[in-house]
């Protein structure tokens, strides 16, 4: 879908490229974040924008409590998530899109944004997420 198609997924589309890249290796994604849940997930996508289409390059998942297990609602946190590794030749005039949203049911299990083992919890309750966007980067391996 086209950026920002939903309001539970924050689109970020880069300007055209302006030469040739290669991505050999990782995609690290380092997001600065608060939520006013226990818990939540963050979900990233890397695309790129090939002849009108967009095609999917690499994504991550992770939860907010894994790397900050005293997390307090409303603290800002770093979540940083790494994708497998892969190798995309980029061409000029193409355009990189990162999307993030805080699920991707079906792909990964939905996350109750409530504290404790995902696959345990057996409440539910909506989050309000917050990205800030200042501070959050994407890294790409390149040569």
């Amino acid at each position: 879908p086209e950026p920002n198609s939903r309001p539970d997924i924050l689109s970020f589309v880069s300007e055209p490229l302006a030469e040739d890249v290669t991505l050999n290796g990782r995609v690290a994604f380092r997001l600065h974040v608060r939520t006013d849940g226990e818990d939540t997930a963050f979900f990233a996508r890397l695309t790129v924008l090939r002849n009108g289409r967009y095609l999917p390059v690499q994504e991550s998942i992770a939860t907010l409590r894994r790397e900050n297990p005293g997390y307090a609602p409303g603290d800002e946190a770093v979540v940083t998530m790494t994708s497998d590794p892969a190798s995309w030749r980029f061409f000029r005039g193409e355009r990189l899109r990162v999307d993030v949203a805080s699920a991707c049911w079906p792909i990964y299990a939905a996350h109750g944004n409530t504290a404790g083992d995902v696959a345990c919890q057996t409440e539910t309750r909506a989050a309000l997420n917050t990205v800030i966007t200042g501070l959050s980067c994407v890294t790409l391996s390149l040569n």
